[in-house]
């Protein structure tokens, strides 16, 4: 208590400049803090954020989510639907999936 009414005596008798220099100086060292706190609070939530995101990427096919490793092999067995002379899939090739994998079922629901 002491130290507040010293503190008030001091402020009463500066000028007015010095009071608003005082003033402006108080109101930069709380920006200054402020921001600051800003800063850590935001590499925190980032380097948590980051610490927590799953390190697998995953794609989204109608729904079904995949990842990485699934994506790869369904390219792999994609590709080798691909005629040697023809570097593209063609809807003939869709049409032969289809067909193989309608018979996949066939054979496993029996």
């Amino acid at each position: 208590m002491e130290e507040l009414k010293l503190i008030a005596d001091i402020v009463g008798g500066l000028s007015s400049t010095a009071l608003h220099a005082f003033i402006a100086w108080l109101l930069y060292k709380l920006v200054w803090v402020a921001a600051a706190i800003y800063i850590m609070r935001l590499a925190i939530i980032k380097v948590h954020d980051w610490m927590v995101k799953s390190k697998v990427k995953t794609w989204d096919l109608d729904g079904v989510s995949i990842d990485e490793s699934v994506a790869r092999g369904l390219k792999t067995q994609l590709l080798r639907l691909r005629t040697p002379t023809l570097q593209y899939l063609h809807s003939s090739d869709v049409f032969t999936l289809r067909n193989a994998l309608d018979k996949h079922f066939e054979e496993k629901g029996k």
